[in-house]
């Protein structure tokens, strides 16, 4: 009960669902180790927190900081709906050095041209993934959002994408290059199954449907990177290495880091 207590306050904050599911998920360890503990919700203390950290320590700086964060935000949870006397919240250990994870997989100018150049855009699931790959490459856009964008969030008038994030439940309105447009419209006049699902995407086999919301899309990246003859061992093959890759492009052109966050969809600089 507490867990989806917490849940629906982390929702009311605009939270996704994705991060609330994980959120969930990292609890459940914590009430685990409260249980083989014997230890009350009420009686939950700073050796408690500390006990639980250290059962997990040895995995990724990147897992440990996101239990972390969880159990902050749940200690602050309990205290502000008084199951607890005391935020223990204030007391919790610095985060870990983030700053030693390693830098983000880029991809090489060419390797993403051979990647696009592979894609055989004279069939519909061609249109389709040429489309993606674009989005992601020239507007940095998450799977997320290319999942659930609409065909409402596209404005043709004006040329621009304007959607809801599904991470930041934000508003981000980008102009749409033509490349881009020329290619989306490609796929919805002569590739796309007539349907009444609004998603701009849809998979490709019966029955039509649009992608689910634990498609990381990822195959299309190694689909045609076989095809290109790319060696994916240089670097991250998910669709979020491309996020990467533009970020740094950006970056090589001199653009402003203000300017990078916000069309990459990031609430802030850092």
């Amino acid at each position: 009960n507490l867990s989806d207590e917490f849940g629906d306050d982390c929702r009311g904050k605009g939270t996704s669902e994705a991060t609330v599911y994980r959120r969930q998920a990292d609890l459940r360890k914590f009430f685990n180790y409260l249980h083989s503990n014997k230890i009350a919700i009420s009686e939950i203390s700073h050796k408690t927190v500390i006990g639980f950290l250290g059962t997990i320590i040895t995995l990724s700086d990147a897992t440990v900081e996101h239990h972390r964060r969880t159990i902050s935000l749940f200690l602050q949870f309990l205290f502000q709906n008084g199951y607890v006397d005391e935020d223990h919240s204030c007391n919790m250990p610095a985060k870990r050095c983030l700053r030693k994870n390693s830098l983000p997989s880029v991809w090489e100018r060419e390797d993403v041209d051979k990647l696009l150049s592979a894609v055989d855009r004279g069939n519909p699931i061609g249109k389709r993934d040429y489309a993606i790959l674009l989005l992601v490459t020239k507007l940095g856009l998450r799977t997320g959002d290319i999942r659930t964008l609409c065909l409402s969030d596209i404005d043709w008038e004006t040329g621009r994408l304007s959607f809801v994030q599904s991470k930041t439940q934000k508003r981000v309105d980008l102009p749409m290059p033509n490349d881009v447009g020329w290619a989306i419209i490609d796929y919805l006049k002569h590739g796309r199954p007539k349907t009444e699902i609004q998603n701009v995407f849809l998979t490709g086999r019966t029955p039509i449907m649009a992608f689910s919301d634990a498609s990381s899309l990822s195959g299309i990246i190694i689909r045609y990177a076989q095809m290109a003859k790319i060696d994916l061992s240089k670097h991250k093959h998910g669709m979020h290495s491309l996020r990467h890759t533009l970020a740094t492009r950006l970056m090589e052109e001199n653009i402003p880091i203000s300017t990078i966050a916000n069309i990459l969809g990031h609430s802030s600089t850092d």
